[in-house]
């Protein structure tokens, strides 16, 4: 095993057959959890219809070269567990959360189905369907509606693909996507909670794990956003209001001061923040006022939501817009910049108790090569200045790159478009 980073909080490895370890042992946890993350998601859907880096997430749970899908469930059942996984732009990863006298035995649960998944074709067609329904269950929720349309707006990749799209995924493409992407030039393993790294360690590098092969380097597609903003009507009872702003992601310098910003506006459970005191506490316009900063390790966008009567679409649009425009023109004061300080760097660290969270945390930051303290992170945090968030709110222009989707009632025509 040879150690290509660490200090007293993980260890960072490379094994003799190439895969990229990283482990975060807790004795005080009673659980452990094992996760394959994969530097690949919907935005790497070269190639192949889309929704097939999320169609294969499922497909991967469908059958290994040793168990049925059925044997699978009940594996994990007797270890009093459920394997799961996600897909996202550009991650894609696989975990078991687990109590820590099973963590062997869910280990290599986890790594029989990743690394030797069956992708039966009988499995495949009765997925579409369920993938089918995922995308219907959306489809009925106006909130989901409105994401979906500003996804739309940004030019996101989609994560789910179309009915249509998923209907031409073929084994041949899940084949593809796997070869192309699950493999140790991609992949890294990532260990946290309590488990035994010695067993866990000499388990890994006995594993047989696919190497990559030479692909040339995949260009980033480029986006032309013209359109800001989109209404669509349906038979619903409440609009339901979503909107991002486009701005930098990890390693960009700017990450803690917009998240300084989204906390102003009502993230991590801001109560006294600026959108959700006005729009529900002061006026009672909402119930939901959410908002968020999501970042990626080449971009990222704060986005927000909100579901309210349609009377009151015009009334909370402006009041976004204003406290867009007071953070690029004003300066926070002193009392509001700390109460947001306080509520992001208490969220995050306690957050960070969680063993999956900061698997979570691990596995990204090792994939795109970023730095992974959260002690230095929130004294990034607790050093932004009223100056820094001045400037980082003028620098992305927060009033004017604003995009915007709403879904309406059929029969109310009253939003005033955006200037």
């Amino acid at each position: 095993m040879e150690k290509v980073k660490g200090d007293l909080r993980m260890e960072i490895m490379t094994l003799k057959n190439h895969l990229q370890v990283v482990l975060k042992p807790d004795s005080s946890s009673r659980s452990a959890v094992f996760a394959y993350a994969i530097k690949a998601g919907c935005n790497m859907e070269v190639g192949v219809p889309a929704g097939t880096a999320h169609f294969l997430e499922h497909m991967l749970f469908k059958g290994s070269a040793t168990k049925t899908a059925k044997k699978i469930n009940q594996d994990a059942a007797d270890l009093g567990t459920l394997p799961n996984a996600y897909t996202s732009e550009d991650e894609t990863k696989y975990y078991i959360q687990v109590q820590s006298k099973y963590g062997m035995e869910a280990l290599d649960l986890l790594s029989d189905f990743f690394w030797q998944p069956a992708l039966p074709e009988e499995e495949i067609e009765k997925e579409k369907q369920v993938i089918i329904e995922e995308i219907h269950m959306y489809a009925d929720q106006p909130s989901s509606v409105s994401g979906e349309v500003l996804e739309g707006l940004l030019k996101r990749s989609s994560l789910l693909g179309t009915k249509k799209s998923v209907r031409k995924i073929q084994r041949s493409h899940l084949l593809q996507f796997y070869n192309t992407h699950y493999h140790t030039g991609a992949v890294i393993f990532v260990a946290t909670g309590n488990f035994d790294e010695f067993e866990v360690l000499s388990y890994l590098e006995r594993l047989k794990v696919h190497h990559p092969k030479e692909r040339p380097e995949q260009e980033r597609r480029e986006y032309d956003l013209q359109q800001k903003e989109a209404v669509v009507k349906r038979s619903v009872k409440q609009a339901h209001i979503s909107w991002a702003i486009p701005v930098a992601g990890y390693g960009s310098g700017d990450e803690p001061a917009l998240e300084v910003i989204a906390t102003i506006l009502g993230a991590h459970g801001n109560a006294s923040s600026r959108l959700y005191d006005e729009i529900r506490e002061e006026k009672g316009l909402a119930y939901a006022v959410d908002v968020d900063y999501e970042s990626f390790h080449d971009h990222g966008y704060l986005l927000g939501y909100m579901g309210l009567p349609a009377t009151y679409v015009n009334e909370a649009r402006k009041i976004l817009f204003k406290h867009l425009s007071d953070l690029e023109t004003s300066l926070v004061s002193a009392v509001e910049l700390r109460r947001a300080i306080a509520c992001l760097t208490g969220q995050l660290i306690i957050g960070m108790d969680d063993v999956l969270t900061q698997n979570d945390s691990l596995s990204y930051s090792t994939l795109y090569g970023l730095e992974f303290d959260v002690d230095a992170f929130v004294a990034n945090v607790e050093a932004v200045t009223a100056d820094e968030v001045l400037r980082v709110a003028q620098k992305y222009a927060l009033a004017e790159n604003v995009y915007v989707a709403s879904v309406v009632p059929k029969t109310w025509s009253a939003i005033e478009q955006l200037s």
